[in-house]
């Protein structure tokens, strides 16, 4: 199990800011209400008296698109109690520099660095390109990309489709993998 501690500053409003970060109230205190997908796991949220925190308590075994949430949910926490956040047992991975990356502290380098690892291993492969409305497929050959804001983008690629190769440039491309064969 992962654990977050959120160190509560003053006398915060414990209840609004739960609510608004989509926790609800038990017998044993506040528990995550976005499903998570794995449907028996959840995010507990436990008062300790002696440090006036509450630690979050979560598996070590859920989705990157859970943990996105439980981070989103952690970080509207730190903002509305205001709180501390000690997430030293919540280790998600390492950035390319070595660097521990935690549920809380370094999560944005940690996903943008995950993003680009994702998208050079999709060179070569079938992928379908979006760029708001309009839509491409083909095998991935090149693409552009940076970081803006903490933030992976795809700004530019290029795709060789039955059409022959197609260049799609764009502030956000939306770049995923089709899982099939040409």
């Amino acid at each position: 199990m992962l654990n977050v501690n959120l160190y509560c500053e003053g006398k915060p409003d414990i209840e609004s800011a739960f609510e608004n970060a989509d926790f609800s109230k038990g017998r044993k205190g506040w528990f995550f209400e976005k499903k998570l997908s794995k449907k028996l796991e959840s995010v507990l949220a436990e008062f300790h008296e002696d440090t006036y925190s509450y630690q979050l308590t979560f598996s070590g075994n859920l989705t990157f698109e859970d943990y996105e949430l439980i981070h989103e949910a952690i970080h509207l926490l730190a903002e509305e109690l205001p709180a501390e956040v000690d997430d030293k047992k919540a280790l998600m991975g390492y950035l390319e520099n070595g660097e521990k990356a935690f549920i809380y502290h370094q999560w944005k380098e940690w996903k943008a660095y995950l993003l680009q690892a994702k998208h050079v291993s999709m060179e070569g492969q079938k992928v379908k390109v979006q760029k708001g409305e309009n839509s491409w497929q083909g095998i991935l050959l090149h693409y552009s990309s940076h970081i803006k804001n903490e933030k992976f983008r795809v700004t530019e690629c290029t795709i060789l489709g039955t059409e022959g190769e197609v260049r799609v440039q764009g502030e956000e491309l939306v770049l995923t993998p089709t899982g099939e064969f040409m």
